[in-house]
């Protein structure tokens, strides 16, 4: 009998700059937060009971989605989508054909999906991809993230329409894409996908805290991997409501957006 043992090193951490020290802030997930517009300290995908919605009798996720204040939906122009396809190329398995990342950018960028949401290739807008819709505007992305990553602030909280919000750095859609290379170790600019669903959920509440057992996965687009979502809006900045979010301590590494 032959055995095979594959090893995998882990992933590096993040280094964080001196200039960014002191300016992180991590997304909460659901279950670490009362929202307001959730049932608090419990996914999203929770009824307002606190009971699991099911699938064939099991809890099933639901991305962590989480808008910026200014939410729109921007066109993805062709420089800004093979951007986004590139970093998603680079997270797929190195086995994987061009014509199996083209076919996982389908599914990612469908309109049914969290960030293009009724704004995909199928509802008449062009992918530049895999040459859908030509001679249209191209498929637009809205101006949301998911829990569990981190933002770099741009300034001290501020209100907005009665709202304490927190400025936020994001990528320029009005400018050309960067580089990935210049990118890629900055996970304040490129997010990645979370989903949340419940194992098990306490019949009695804890007040201010976690009300039961949840595990937050990945998206199934880069095959087990992290799918990469680039933050991007107009002019570089957006904002991010103050109750979603916890500053980094000082020393504090970045932590999983899974944690």
């Amino acid at each position: 009998m032959k055995i095979d043992i594959i090893i995998t090193d882990p992933a590096p951490p993040v280094v964080i700059p001196p200039e960014v020290r002191g300016k992180l802030y991590v997304l909460l997930h659901d279950y670490q937060v009362d929202d307001l517009n959730f049932t608090p300290y419990l996914p999203r995908v929770c009824n307002s009971d606190g009971t699991p919605n099911l699938i064939n009798g099991q809890p099933y996720g639901l991305p962590e989605t989480e808008k910026c204040y200014i939410a729109q939906w921007e066109e993805m122009t062709e420089p800004w989508q093979w951007f986004w396809f590139d970093l998603l190329k680079r997270a797929c398995p190195s086995t994987w054909t061009d014509a199996q990342v083209k076919s996982a950018w389908a599914n990612l960028t469908h309109g049914a999906r969290a960030f293009t949401n009724k704004h995909g290739w199928n509802d008449g807008y062009q992918d530049y991809i895999n040459h859908v819709n030509p001679g249209v505007e191209g498929m637009k992305q809205e101006n949301v993230t998911t829990c569990g990553n981190v933002v770099l602030a741009a300034g001290e909280p501020i209100t907005k329409g009665g709202k304490l919000v927190l400025p936020i750095v994001t990528l320029d859609r009005l400018k050309p894409p960067p580089a990935i290379e210049d990118v890629a170790a900055k996970p304040w600019l490129i997010h990645t996908a979370t989903i949340c669903r419940p194992e098990h959920v306490d019949i009695t509440p804890i007040p201010d805290a976690p009300n039961g057992t949840f595990s937050v996965i990945q998206f199934p687009q880069a095959g087990g991997n992290d799918v990469p979502v680039p933050l991007v809006t107009t002019g570089g900045l957006n904002y991010i409501v103050m109750r979603r979010l916890r500053k980094l301590a000082d020393g504090e590494p970045i932590p999983s957006p899974y944690v």
